[in-house]
């Protein structure tokens, strides 16, 4: 199971470095660029053939919709 709590991070590198025990579990940066994370979600979800992923969408803040409608 996963469990999303942020899709969107609070924390970016600057801040994660001058304070290190802050936590963001989110799976992109807080300007909207996708993290590792993100990514793995992705490959998982595509390969269970789960949500509707595009091959050509752009990065949304849902892109298991893109596609979809």
């Amino acid at each position: 199971r996963v469990y999303v709590y942020n899709w969107r991070g609070v924390v970016n590198a600057a801040m994660a470095r001058a304070q290190p025990l802050s936590w963001d579990s989110g799976l992109t940066e807080p300007n909207g660029k996708p993290r590792p994370g993100y990514f793995a979600l992705r490959y998982e979800l595509t390969r269970l053939h789960l949500g509707c992923w595009s091959p050509g969408a752009a990065f949304s803040t849902a892109p298991w919709l893109a596609g979809c409608l």
